[in-house]
């Protein structure tokens, strides 16, 4: 489940409680109200191009043209900052398909962990299952 579910899924359980239990329904209401603003607040966060390139899985080079700041390039995304620190709003950010982001555990099993998302990733393409496999992952 994504966090992004979050909050229909606790009015849902709201909706079942009702009847049998109108004060535990009305903490699952309460918890939809809080789990929905942290969804919202979390979508439109200001993140730097860095943090952007590690979320979305396209270099800080390419999202700097998709922001239109390299000359010859038209902006596809909005900057959230300046010309001289560029920011994007997490809800404006692409998602490079197949793309998840690992835990920082240098030397544990590491299982991807997917960026909040509510766009489904798609199958990873073979040129990317031969960079994992080159990589080791």
């Amino acid at each position: 489940m994504l966090p992004a579910d979050l909050p229909s899924f606790y009015r849902r359980r709201a909706t079942d409680l009702d009847a049998y239990a109108p004060a535990a329904a009305e903490a699952f209401r309460e918890a939809a109200r809080h789990a929905e603003a942290a969804v919202t607040e979390a979508a439109l966060e200001p993140i730097d191009l860095a943090t952007a390139a590690t979320e979305s899985g396209y270099t800080i080079e390419h999202l700097r043209r998709l922001l239109g700041l390299e000359p010859g390039y038209v902006r596809k995304i909005p900057n959230a900052g300046t010309p001289e620190r560029p920011l994007i709003l997490r809800c404006n950010l692409p998602r490079k398909p197949g793309h998840a982001v690992r835990r920082a555990e240098p030397h544990a099993e590491v299982e991807p962990v997917t960026v909040a998302n509510t766009r489904p990733q798609l199958a990873p393409s073979r040129t990317q299952v031969a960079h994992a496999i080159a990589n080791g992952d």
